[in-house]
């Protein structure tokens, strides 16, 4: 898959889970520079670079399967979505657990090392602490943050899609 293609993915899958799609994109080219077959010096895996027990919580099959861009993508996404719901949204704190762990930012010990990964990432993509973009920022993404309309289109269509299993769940009754 080329680098234009992981990138287009890795937007879609942020948009998909709303997650702020220049964070994303600046997470993932932090990880691994959009390369499937990245491996770490620690042994992570993937585009997301996941270490094995991290990949057994989150991930999909044997630990191999963190080098296919949709498998990691998926479990990118659960991960992201499991540390932003436990930290309030609060992009700092899920991308220094996502480094870094979220035993260390629970009990207030993050290291150096994953308060700069944070940081560089959201200063990359033009984005406070809460996923907001700067005015005037340069994004990740080389465009503009989503649009209002953008997320009200997610909302939307999330909603109709919920409406749907409400009313397929009464039909059954």
């Amino acid at each position: 898959m080329a680098t234009q293609d992981v990138r287009q993915s890795v937007i879609d899958y942020a948009y998909g889970c709303g997650i702020n799609p220049n964070v994303a994109l600046a997470q993932i080219n932090r990880e691994s520079g959009f390369n499937p077959a990245a491996i770490g010096g620690d042994g992570e895996r993937g585009i997301a670079q996941f270490m094995p027990g991290t990949w057994a919580r989150f991930g999909y099959g044997p630990f191999e399967n963190a080098h296919d861009v949709n498998l990691a993508l998926d479990a990118w996404c659960a991960y992201m979505q499991f540390l932003l719901n436990r930290y309030n949204f609060n992009y700092k704190l899920a991308l220094e657990g996502y480094n870094g762990g979220e035993g260390h930012v629970d009990n207030n010990t993050v290291s150096s090392q994953a308060q700069n990964y944070a940081s560089s990432i959201l200063a990359q993509a033009g984005a406070d602490e809460w996923g907001n973009p700067w005015p005037d920022a340069t994004l990740a993404s080389g465009g503009q943050p989503p649009s209002q309309n953008d997320w009200s289109k997610i909302a939307l269509y999330g909603g109709i899609a919920l409406l749907a299993v409400v009313a397929l769940g009464l039909i059954r009754d």
